[in-house]
Protein backbone atom coordinates (compact mmCIF):
# COMPACT_ATOMS: atom_id res chain seq x y z
CA UNK A 1 0.00 0.00 0.00
CA UNK A 2 1.39 3.22 -0.98
CA UNK A 3 1.69 6.11 1.76
CA UNK A 4 0.37 9.07 1.46
CA UNK A 5 1.60 12.89 2.28
CA UNK A 6 0.07 16.06 3.10
CA UNK A 7 1.37 19.11 1.52
CA UNK A 8 2.28 20.29 4.78
CA UNK A 9 4.57 17.34 5.40
CA UNK A 10 6.30 18.17 2.06
CA UNK A 11 6.54 21.86 3.07
CA UNK A 12 7.73 20.77 6.53
CA UNK A 13 10.43 18.51 5.25
CA UNK A 14 11.66 20.95 2.24
CA UNK A 15 11.76 23.68 5.09
CA UNK A 16 9.47 25.97 3.07
CA UNK A 17 6.13 27.77 3.18
CA UNK A 18 3.15 25.77 2.39
CA UNK A 19 2.00 28.95 0.22
CA UNK A 20 4.87 28.81 -2.08
CA UNK A 21 4.48 25.42 -3.04
CA UNK A 22 2.39 24.87 -6.14
CA UNK A 23 0.79 21.33 -7.73
CA UNK A 24 1.77 21.22 -11.30
CA UNK A 25 0.05 17.89 -13.30
CA UNK A 26 2.06 17.13 -16.00
CA UNK A 27 -0.14 15.93 -18.35
CA UNK A 28 0.98 15.28 -21.81
CA UNK A 29 -0.50 17.35 -24.22
CA UNK A 30 -0.68 17.98 -28.31
CA UNK A 31 2.55 18.92 -29.93
CA UNK A 32 0.69 22.21 -31.17
CA UNK A 33 0.05 23.42 -27.74
CA UNK A 34 3.80 24.00 -26.86
CA UNK A 35 4.81 27.30 -27.24
CA UNK A 36 8.09 28.15 -29.70
CA UNK A 37 11.09 27.75 -27.77
CA UNK A 38 9.46 25.54 -25.23
CA UNK A 39 10.98 21.86 -24.99
CA UNK A 40 10.01 18.68 -25.09
CA UNK A 41 10.82 15.12 -24.55
CA UNK A 42 11.33 12.12 -27.06
CA UNK A 43 12.26 9.00 -25.83
CA UNK A 44 15.36 10.11 -23.83
CA UNK A 45 16.17 13.17 -25.87
CA UNK A 46 15.27 16.88 -25.13
CA UNK A 47 13.77 18.67 -28.20
CA UNK A 48 13.12 22.51 -28.80
CA UNK A 49 10.06 23.39 -30.04
CA UNK A 50 10.83 25.69 -33.52
CA UNK A 51 7.14 26.89 -34.28
CA UNK A 52 4.13 26.01 -35.79
CA UNK A 53 3.72 25.90 -39.75
CA UNK A 54 -0.07 26.67 -40.61
CA UNK A 55 -0.53 22.88 -42.36
CA UNK A 56 -0.86 21.48 -38.74
CA UNK A 57 3.04 20.62 -37.98
CA UNK A 58 6.16 21.74 -35.82
CA UNK A 59 9.54 22.34 -36.42
CA UNK A 60 11.80 20.54 -34.00
CA UNK A 61 15.83 20.72 -33.22
CA UNK A 62 17.63 18.63 -30.58
CA UNK A 63 18.63 20.62 -27.73
CA UNK A 64 21.66 18.72 -27.40
CA UNK A 65 24.05 17.85 -30.74
CA UNK A 66 22.40 14.66 -32.10
CA UNK A 67 26.06 14.06 -33.95
CA UNK A 68 29.18 15.34 -31.99
CA UNK A 69 33.08 15.52 -33.36
CA UNK A 70 30.94 14.35 -37.12
CA UNK A 71 32.45 15.50 -40.62
CA UNK A 72 30.18 17.13 -42.62
CA UNK A 73 31.82 14.83 -45.50
CA UNK A 74 35.16 14.05 -46.62
CA UNK A 75 34.84 16.19 -49.94
CA UNK A 76 31.67 17.89 -50.12
CA UNK A 77 29.58 20.78 -49.30
CA UNK A 78 26.65 19.18 -50.88
CA UNK A 79 24.09 18.14 -48.19
CA UNK A 80 22.17 16.26 -51.05
CA UNK A 81 25.57 13.75 -51.13
CA UNK A 82 27.37 14.21 -48.01
CA UNK A 83 27.90 11.93 -45.32
CA UNK A 84 26.37 13.55 -42.55
CA UNK A 85 22.91 13.20 -44.24
CA UNK A 86 23.28 9.42 -43.80
CA UNK A 87 24.55 9.57 -40.31
CA UNK A 88 21.57 11.32 -39.20
CA UNK A 89 19.02 8.80 -40.67
CA UNK A 90 19.37 6.51 -37.42
CA UNK A 91 17.56 9.40 -35.85
CA UNK A 92 13.89 8.92 -37.84
CA UNK A 93 14.25 5.10 -36.63
CA UNK A 94 14.43 6.18 -33.09
CA UNK A 95 11.53 8.76 -33.71
CA UNK A 96 9.24 6.40 -35.38
CA UNK A 97 9.25 4.06 -32.47
CA UNK A 98 8.26 6.33 -30.43
CA UNK A 99 5.48 8.71 -32.30
CA UNK A 100 5.56 6.30 -35.23
CA UNK A 101 6.10 7.05 -38.78
CA UNK A 102 3.40 8.66 -40.28
CA UNK A 103 3.99 11.46 -37.87
CA UNK A 104 7.09 12.23 -39.04
CA UNK A 105 7.34 14.73 -42.13
CA UNK A 106 9.38 14.65 -45.14
CA UNK A 107 10.69 18.05 -45.67
CA UNK A 108 12.18 19.72 -48.48
CA UNK A 109 15.97 20.98 -47.55
CA UNK A 110 16.82 24.23 -49.67
CA UNK A 111 20.67 23.99 -50.42
CA UNK A 112 20.76 27.68 -51.92
CA UNK A 113 24.26 28.71 -51.36
CA UNK A 114 24.86 31.71 -48.83
CA UNK A 115 25.72 33.55 -51.76
CA UNK A 116 23.01 32.84 -53.41
CA UNK A 117 23.80 30.39 -55.79
CA UNK A 118 20.90 27.42 -56.48
CA UNK A 119 23.65 24.87 -58.19
CA UNK A 120 23.17 22.28 -55.31
CA UNK A 121 19.23 22.93 -55.42
CA UNK A 122 17.03 20.83 -52.73
CA UNK A 123 17.20 17.52 -50.91
CA UNK A 124 13.99 15.64 -49.41
CA UNK A 125 14.49 14.23 -45.73
CA UNK A 126 13.26 13.56 -42.73
CA UNK A 127 16.10 14.22 -40.49
CA UNK A 128 18.24 16.78 -41.80
CA UNK A 129 20.24 19.60 -40.09
CA UNK A 130 19.10 23.29 -39.56
CA UNK A 131 19.35 25.53 -42.92
CA UNK A 132 21.19 28.84 -43.08
CA UNK A 133 18.03 30.63 -43.18
CA UNK A 134 16.64 28.97 -40.41
CA UNK A 135 19.47 29.62 -38.41
CA UNK A 136 19.13 33.50 -39.02
CA UNK A 137 15.33 33.43 -38.89
CA UNK A 138 15.60 31.66 -35.46
CA UNK A 139 19.06 32.82 -33.83
CA UNK A 140 17.07 33.90 -30.88
CA UNK A 141 16.20 30.03 -29.96
CA UNK A 142 20.11 29.27 -30.78
CA UNK A 143 21.42 31.91 -28.67
CA UNK A 144 19.37 30.79 -25.88
CA UNK A 145 20.01 27.15 -25.70
CA UNK A 146 24.03 27.93 -26.90
CA UNK A 147 24.98 26.50 -23.41
CA UNK A 148 23.73 23.18 -24.47
CA UNK A 149 26.35 22.44 -26.89
CA UNK A 150 29.89 23.38 -26.59
CA UNK A 151 31.33 22.92 -30.32
CA UNK A 152 30.50 24.52 -33.54
CA UNK A 153 27.52 23.12 -34.79
CA UNK A 154 27.25 22.38 -39.02
CA UNK A 155 24.30 24.05 -41.07
CA UNK A 156 23.05 22.33 -44.22
CA UNK A 157 24.46 25.22 -46.72
CA UNK A 158 27.37 25.31 -48.59
CA UNK A 159 29.00 28.69 -48.25
CA UNK A 160 30.08 29.25 -52.43
CA UNK A 161 30.60 27.39 -54.97
CA UNK A 162 33.98 25.96 -56.63
CA UNK A 163 34.35 28.33 -59.15
CA UNK A 164 34.41 31.41 -56.06
CA UNK A 165 37.49 29.58 -54.70
CA UNK A 166 35.37 27.54 -51.86
CA UNK A 167 35.17 24.18 -52.75
CA UNK A 168 35.20 22.71 -49.80
CA UNK A 169 33.12 25.37 -47.43
CA UNK A 170 30.11 24.89 -45.34
CA UNK A 171 28.64 27.15 -43.52
CA UNK A 172 28.97 26.69 -39.30
CA UNK A 173 27.49 28.09 -36.57
CA UNK A 174 30.12 29.25 -33.95
CA UNK A 175 29.40 28.81 -30.16
CA UNK A 176 28.41 32.15 -29.97
CA UNK A 177 26.16 32.37 -32.69
CA UNK A 178 27.80 33.88 -34.74
CA UNK A 179 27.87 32.58 -39.13
CA UNK A 180 30.99 31.33 -40.35
CA UNK A 181 32.11 28.54 -42.77
CA UNK A 182 34.53 25.60 -42.24
CA UNK A 183 36.17 23.02 -44.54
CA UNK A 184 33.21 20.23 -44.40
CA UNK A 185 36.23 17.44 -43.55
CA UNK A 186 36.54 19.67 -40.19
CA UNK A 187 34.97 17.53 -37.29
CA UNK A 188 31.91 19.56 -35.73
CA UNK A 189 28.25 19.24 -34.28
CA UNK A 190 25.11 18.80 -35.60
CA UNK A 191 21.63 19.65 -34.02
CA UNK A 192 19.41 17.20 -35.81
CA UNK A 193 16.06 19.32 -37.01
CA UNK A 194 12.76 17.47 -38.26
CA UNK A 195 9.11 17.95 -38.42
CA UNK A 196 6.25 16.21 -36.65
CA UNK A 197 2.41 16.27 -37.12
CA UNK A 198 1.49 18.93 -34.37
CA UNK A 199 -1.70 16.70 -32.98
CA UNK A 200 0.72 14.21 -31.73
CA UNK A 201 0.87 13.97 -27.69
CA UNK A 202 3.84 14.75 -26.04
CA UNK A 203 5.25 15.46 -22.40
Amino acid sequence: MSKKITIEEIAKKFGVDVNDLEIVERMPKPLGEYDRKETITLGDREYIVCGHLPDGRTMLMTKEFYLENTQFDEDTPNLANASIKEELSPLFDELKEIVGEDNICKHTVDLTTLNGMKDNGTCEAYISIPTFDFARENIDIFIDYKKCVDDWQWLANAWATEDTGYKYGVCVLSPVCGIHYGNCYYHDGARAFCILKSDILVS
